[in-house]
């Protein structure tokens, strides 16, 4: 076989698909760092991003070409991250630092703090969900398996 006739790998390879579903899930493997790093579920994509695309230079490849398939699902899973980030802080500060500052000066009933800090977790667990939804949505575009397609024979 002469391999200067081979024709290269299609841009959808394994490699490509396996680091756009790895960046899609990595959101999810961090969220628990949210108390130590608050933007734990946004570094995660960007550092899991950033090696793929150093595997791919080392590989003596392009890699806007490279990329480009799982570019949509990476963008996807930033704006995910970033959103949870967002929507974990909010709540933290309006529901747990504010209240017990209030409380502090007096003005809110120190018995306020434990109902808002089962808000907080409420709306921590509603942001988780959507976290989680926006990977299965993400690992999809990864791998093409997205929106509705007619069945074979239909001719529709």
């Amino acid at each position: 076989m002469d391999h200067a006739t081979a024709s290269a790998p299609p841009h959808g390879g394994l490699l490509v698909k396996s680091a756009g579903i790895l960046v899609a899930v990595s959101p999810l493997c961090a969220w628990k760092y949210v108390n130590y790093v608050p933007s734990a579920a946004l570094l995660a994509p960007l550092l899991l991003t950033a090696l793929a695309a150093g595997t791919v230079w080392a590989m003596k490849k392009n890699v806007r070409e490279t990329l480009l398939p799982i570019l949509p699902a990476i963008r996807f899973t930033l704006a995910s991250g970033l959103t949870f980030t967002a929507a974990i802080l909010l709540s933290l500060v309006s529901f747990t630092w504010l209240p017990q500052v209030m409380a502090g000066m007096g003005l809110m009933p120190p018995s306020w703090i434990i109902p808002l800090g089962h808000l907080h977790l409420l709306i921590s667990l509603c942001a988780l969900l959507l976290l989680t939804l926006a990977a299965a949505y993400a690992c999809l575009l990864c791998t093409g398996k997205r929106g509705k397609q007619a069945p074979a024979g239909t001719g529709s």
